[in-house]
């Protein structure tokens, strides 16, 4: 699951798309991925030092909620992505963080 999905999840009713899809999906076949997790929580960091109210809000629901949810379905950028990230022809602007969770979820099927 990418980083902005996993994001547009967070509040309820605000991407009916994005919860018609998860809901159609297992819970038990959704999964992030190690860089989805550091962008989230580098997303919460940020958050944390330009709005810190927003910050407290966004780090409750980063501890309470994703890191309890997916704590036994977090991938992580191993050999097997290391050597499908090296195949892949990632344009010099775009973000490599999107190449990285492409080539873990393509490693791990």
């Amino acid at each position: 699951m990418d980083t902005n999905v996993v994001s547009a999840l967070r509040v309820r009713g605000r991407n009916p798309s994005v919860e018609a899809w998860a809901s159609s999906v297992p819970v038990v076949d959704q999964f992030v991925t190690a860089t989805t997790i550091s962008e989230l929580e580098c997303g919460v960091i940020a958050k944390e030092r330009s709005d810190p109210a927003q910050g407290v809000v966004l780090r409750r629901w980063f501890e309470e909620r994703v890191l309890p949810a997916f704590a036994d379905r977090v991938l992580p950028f191993d050999l097997a992505a290391v050597r499908i990230l090296a195949t892949y022809r990632v344009p010099d602007h775009a973000p490599l963080d999107d190449a990285l969770i492409g080539a873990v979820a393509q490693s791990n099927g």
